[in-house]
Order: C-alpha cells, then sequence, then structure tokens
C-alpha cells in the first residue's frame, strides 16, 4: 500500500505522461515533419521524454520542471496542436481525496477536490489549444508537488518528535538502572513514581528513612535516602506512621 507521499508523486507523473502524450501522439498523426519541427524546439531531454513510448508502467518516467513544461507547451503550438482529454486522469484525482485528508486534513483534501474540479472544467472545454492546457497541467503538478512537500516534512517532523520522546525514555530508564549509595528526594520520586513534594513529606514524617546531608549549595541541608532504603521501600512499602 503506497503512502500518500508516494501516492502523489505517482499521481504528478501520470500528469506529466498527460501533457507528454498530447504531444508525442502528433507524431504519428502528422509524421515525419512534425518530429523534426518539434525537435528543433525543445531540448533532447524533453524530446527524449516525448519519444519515450517503451515503458508499460510510469515507474521510470520523473516530474516534468518548469522550463521543460515550457518546452512541451512550446512543442505543442507548432500547428496548433488540439487538446484530447484522458477522463481517468480526472477521476483519479476524487479518488486521491481521502488519501490527503488522512495525510493531511479534511480542509486541504476540499482545497484539493475544489482545485481539481476548476481543472477538470478548464481542460474539457471544446477547441481548447494543447499549449495551453499544458501550461495547466504545469500548475496542476507544483500543486502536486507541495503537498507531497508538505507531508514529508510533517513526516520529519513527527519523526524527529517520536526520536525525542525514545530518548528521553531511555534516560529515564538508564537514570531508574543507576545505581547509587545515596539518592536525592527528586531521584527517589522519579525511581518510585511520585512527586518529589510526596516524598519530602515521607521524609518528614518517618515514612521512609532519610538524613540530612550537604546539598553542595553552602550550608543547606537536603534530604537523602540510601540505596539499601530503596531497595527496602520496593520490598517493604512505607515505614509505619509515627504518632
Amino acid at each position: 500500500m503506497p503512502t500518500a507521499a508516494e501516492a502523489l508523486t505517482h499521481y504528478a507523473a501520470r500528469l506529466c505522461d498527460y501533457a507528454a502524450s498530447n504531444v508525442s501522439g502528433e507524431f504519428v498523426r502528422r509524421g515525419r515533419a512534425y518530429a523534426e519541427q518539434v525537435r528543433a524546439a525543445v531540448s533532447p531531454t524533453v524530446l527524449a521524454y516525448i519519444s519515450d513510448d517503451t515503458c508499460d508502467h510510469l515507474a521510470a518516467r520523473r516530474i516534468l520542471d518548469d522550463e521543460e513544461f515550457r518546452e512541451l507547451a512550446e512543442a505543442a503550438s507548432i500547428g496548433g496542436i488540439t487538446w484530447c482529454v484522458d477522463q481517468r486522469i480526472h477521476l483519479d484525482a476524487i479518488r486521491l481525496v481521502p488519501t490527503i485528508a488522512q495525510a493531511m486534513s479534511p480542509e486541504t483534501a476540499n482545497d484539493w477536490a475544489r482545485y481539481s474540479s476548476e481543472v477538470e472544467v478548464y481542460l474539457t472545454q471544446p477547441n481548447l489549444l494543447a499549449s495551453e492546457a499544458i501550461e495547466r497541467v504545469a500548475n496542476w503538478v507544483e500543486r502536486v508537488t507541495c503537498l507531497v512537500e508538505t507531508i514529508e516534512s510533517q513526516q520529519v517532523r513527527t519523526t524527529d518528535k517520536q526520536l525525542r520522546q525514545i530518548q528521553e525514555t531511555l534516560d529515564r530508564l538508564v537514570a531508574r538502572e543507576t545505581v547509587r549509595e545515596f539518592y536525592s528526594t527528586d531521584e527517589f520520586a522519579n525511581l518510585v513514581g511520585r512527586a518529589e513534594f510526596t516524598v519530602r513529606e515521607w521524609c518528614r514524617a518517618g515514612r521512609i528513612q532519610a538524613e540530612k546531608r550537604s546539598s553542595g549549595r553552602g550550608s543547606s541541608l537536603a534530604w537523602a535516602i540510601s540505596h539499601d532504603e530503596f531497595l527496602r521501600f520496593q520490598r517493604d512499602g512505607l515505614l509505619p506512621a509515627v504518632r
């Protein structure tokens, strides 16, 4: 099952093929003279793209850039080619709506559906020149590319967040497994899953065995709980309340 980014990238490649096929189809209908005119008007890269009819699928297709679309439109303007509609392209645009909604948001999916419908109205009008249609398809491809970039950016941010969460979990586990002679109330609280305030109250009330030790901040003293007491607490729990 392809991801949303993969599905949209594949669709962008189909749009490029949609535009190119309107030019390559004329090679057969108009013959060698037309083909020579096109060769003179476009770069070898675009010519190879137009002429490549050996692929049975779009896996080898790439997405054309703005300059290549411009050359393609120029080739279509030779002889005034009329745009040939492929209705499957427009139906598949609507089929992408649930994919976009799931990967991004319902609002983005609605925007895509509305935009695709507007493009369909434009591209299916009678006697549309292929050169004009290709310019609109280029804008459509740009729209798809922006969606792909947004989805991939979201995935990177999600991955970074997940990595930070994993690291934080590892840090907590390492801290929990680190054996010390004495623990501060904060460290003890993390080990037993309670609030530091609660641990300090236990110390004051004698519910755990603790002693005042230097905190490293001047002459102030802070509660310290031994590792032996931690093990006793895990085994027996709180000491009886002193009455």
